[in-house]
């Protein structure tokens, strides 16, 4: 089931549906509250939709879930250059 919404997901971000996508996320997220894919995708949609502020506020919730998780590292530091 994951992997079918995660091909949904990356289906609506090529389309540039990107609130599709989000919603899609934020449900993914819900069910498996520790997925840090879907919460660095929502990261990374929450800034091409040019709210830095959310973006930043999930990659938190990543270091939180796993301080050692690098991909939640690198993204965060795009957006804070």
């Amino acid at each position: 089931m994951v992997d079918t919404q995660l091909n949904l997901i990356r289906a609506y971000v090529v389309k540039g549906r990107y609130k599709e996508a989000i919603k899609t996320l934020e449900n993914l997220i819900s069910l498996n509250p520790n997925n840090l894919k879907a919460y660095t995708m929502l990261a990374n949609l929450y800034e091409k939709e040019g709210n830095i502020d959310k973006a930043i506020e999930t990659l938190v919730k990543v270091v939180n879930i796993d301080p050692e998780y690098i991909p939640g590292y690198k993204l965060a530091s795009l957006f804070l250059l």
